[in-house]
C-alpha cells in the first residue's frame, strides 16, 4: 500500500483493501489495536497504520473451537438487556452492549439480526400501538 503519508481512509475503504468487513476494524479501533482518528463522527484510518498492524497483529494461537463446541450465547438475554436500555435512551449503555458481544467473538451480522433488529421492532410494535410515544 503505497499512499500519501496524510491520506486517510475510511473503515470501509481500509476493509475493502485487506478484504475483511469493516467492522473487524471497527472493533480493532475500539479496542486500541488498530489506531484511528476520529473525523465527522466517524474513524479514519492512515495506510500505513493499517501496514503496520497487517504486520504485527496477534496470530491466533491453537485451535479454535467450532460454534457447536462453545456454548451457546443467550441472544434472548442480550436482546431484553439491549431494549431495556434503547428504550431508556441511555446510548451509552447500548452501545457497551453491543461492544461486548463483538468483543466476545458475536458476528455483527448476528448481533443486527437477533438485538439490533427485534429491539427496533418492538419498539415499532409498541408504538404503532399507541403503547410508547417518545
Amino acid at each position: 500500500m503505497t499512499d500519501r503519508a496524510d491520506e486517510l481512509l475510511t473503515l470501509q475503504q481500509a476493509a475493502a483493501r485487506l478484504g475483511c468487513h469493516y467492522m473487524t476494524l471497527y472493533r480493532r479501533v475500539r479496542t486500541g489495536e488498530l489506531d484511528a482518528v476520529l473525523v465527522g463522527g466517524a474513524y479514519r484510518v492512515r495506510p500505513a497504520e493499517l501496514d503496520r498492524w497487517l504486520e504485527h497483529r496477534p496470530a491466533r494461537r491453537g485451535a479454535v473451537p467450532t460454534r457447536a463446541a462453545r456454548r451457546p450465547r443467550a441472544w434472548e438475554q442480550h436482546a431484553e438487556r439491549f431494549h431495556e436500555v434503547a428504550v431508556r435512551g441511555d446510548g451509552e449503555a447500548a452501545v457497551r452492549c453491543i461492544e461486548r458481544l463483538a468483543a466476545n467473538g458475536a458476528e455483527p451480522v448476528e448481533i443486527c439480526e437477533r438485538v439490533i433488529a427485534p429491539t427496533m421492532a418492538r419498539i415499532g410494535h409498541a408504538w404503532q400501538r399507541g403503547a410508547r410515544s417518545e
